[in-house]
């Protein structure tokens, strides 16, 4: 039972760290908005504000550093 346990938490571990391992930065320049950003990188303006821990789109500000996938 407990290989067992290990087994599946090591399959996790390894889940997790791919998608760990897709993201990456974006800094935000002057005029664009969240909207744009998410639209650039193919993801919903939601999912951008979740991997960020924000909760409005107007907390994307100029020179904030924001994970994207």
């Amino acid at each position: 039972m407990a290989k067992e346990k290990k087994a599946s938490s090591k399959e996790e571990n390894k889940k997790e760290l791919s998608k760990t391992t897709q993201k990456t930065t974006h800094i935000v320049s002057e005029g664009e908005t969240a909207s744009e950003i998410a639209t650039r990188y193919h993801m919903s303006l939601r999912k951008l504000l979740d991997l960020n821990e924000l909760e409005s789109s107007n907390q994307v500000t100029e020179g904030i550093r924001l994970l994207v996938e």
